[in-house]
């Protein structure tokens, strides 16, 4: 019976017990022995238990053999006695009786109960199913099956392990072979990178479902753990497809990577939209000075409206992102127009909204109403035109209704010149439709 502190107390030491040469294991293993024994003289159980598993650990992945450590597995049998449940005791007293056959518990640890336990001990000692080993470490395999697998191809294999289990432990994928209609073994190789790979031939994966488990075992070919079973082992469902009927198969390994990178390169490179249309209506206010038209005034520079426009735009995709066209901002209350060539960046596209910056440079006019009132009660407004050369840029975003159509909002900043320079703040919304 494995409690939950021995697992996770192993789980976070084996990632480190490889980082010792075999002396330098032995020298780490005297030390938390003597930290173990000095903690059950001062009555400090929790201080000597994972003192001791810390020494065990480092034992059974080492394979060492020092006879001085049979007391280690003694000190902890005793110690699961005295507070758990002894459901381990036997496996420890089991394992010090094969470091030292010799062996006796001490005197200063002796009871009816422990005795007894001891006993059991050496009756079972032979008996492999109780035998104690490192795989009280609670080891993960992690595979991913593919759903579905080619026709004709062979299976690259893909595990990996945690913790990392010592050299000398096997990764063995067991499949059933359409040859012989058995499971067979296939060994997994440990790379670099710390995985197990390996490849099923296709000569050898069934026609219509390949079956297949994953294995572990020790240095004495005892299993370890697995994953899936022979009664339930992974099922991967073989395809008479070719690549180009593909989409919805999960492929496998460097097949499935080869397809995802072939359909995005398609999408990114080659399918993107051809046009844009876009129409806004919006308001504007800048700064406006001169003369006006109605009336015989100079307005000093202030702040001024620009009322009603639309603006119609068009524009066409030479990359995914960079788009060129015209547009034109026509103020219908009071007259005015202009038109001017564009830009524009695609910043950032989600499948709901798009973010864009555009800029651009044309020729026309804009005007802006003033309050003379004060000076001519019954002209109450008039007229002031700042006109010729146009330079602006801006951004717009627009959220997606779907693939093609959506509501697009702008915010820009026109630069006018020639001979007097105002600067205009525009800010629309309207329709957007792209194909």
């Amino acid at each position: 019976m494995k409690k939950i502190f021995l697992v996770l107390l192993l789980l976070g030491i084996a990632f480190n017990v490889q980082a010792y040469s075999k002396k330098g294991a032995e020298r780490a293993v005297t030390k938390y022995q003597k930290v173990a024994q000095s903690a059950l003289d001062e009555l400090d159980t929790d201080k000597a238990k994972k003192n001791l598993l810390k020494a065990i650990a480092l034992i059974e992945s080492y394979k060492l053999t020092n006879k001085n450590f049979a007391d280690i597995y003694i000190s902890s049998g005793v110690l699961n006695l005295m507070i758990e449940d002894g459901g381990e005791a036997v496996a420890y007293f089991k394992k010090a009786l094969d470091l030292d056959p010799d062996i006796e518990i001490p005197e200063n640890f002796s009871s009816d109960d422990v005795n007894k336990v001891f006993e059991k001990a050496k009756q079972d000692s032979s008996k492999a199913e109780e035998s104690f080993t490192f795989d009280t470490v609670n080891y993960k395999i992690i595979y991913r099956a593919p759903k579905n697998h080619r026709a004709g191809s062979s299976l690259n294999l893909d595990v990996s392990v945690e913790p990392l289990p010592p050299s000398g432990y096997d990764i063995q994928v067991m499949f059933m072979n359409k040859n012989t209609k058995e499971f067979e073994s296939l060994r997994l190789t440990r790379s670099k990178s710390n995985k197990y790979i390996g490849v099923i031939p296709n000569t050898s994966i069934p026609e219509a479902k390949l079956e297949l488990y994953i294995l572990m075992t020790d240095n004495d070919l005892n299993p370890v753990t697995m994953a899936g079973s022979e009664s339930e082992p992974f099922k991967i469902n073989i395809v008479k497809k070719t690549v180009s009927d593909i989409d919805d198969i999960d492929l496998d390994g460097d097949e499935k990577k080869k397809k995802i990178v072939k359909k995005n390169k398609v999408k990114k490179d080659d399918n993107f939209s051809f046009m844009s249309l876009r129409l806004e209506a919006g308001t504007g206010f800048g700064i406006a000075y001169g003369d006006p038209l109605y009336t015989p005034l100079e307005i000093q520079p202030g702040l001024a409206w620009s009322p009603a426009w639309i603006a119609p735009d068009i524009s066409f995709f030479i990359t995914p992102k960079v788009m060129i066209g015209v547009t034109s901002r026509i103020q219908f209350v009071e007259n005015a127009w202009n038109v001017s060539l564009k830009g524009q960046l695609l910043l950032h596209s989600e499948k709901s909204y798009k973010l864009f910056t555009d800029f651009g440079a044309g020729y026309g006019s804009v005007k802006y109403r003033i309050d003379v009132s004060g000076t001519y009660p019954k002209q109450g407004n008039d007229i002031v035109v700042h006109e010729n050369i146009f330079f602006w840029s801006g951004v717009s975003f627009v959220f997606m209704l779907n693939d093609n159509f959506g509501i697009s909002t702008s915010a820009k900043i026109n630069l006018i010149v020639n001979p007097k320079v105002s600067v205009l703040m525009d800010l629309g919304a309207g329709f957007y439709l792209e194909f």
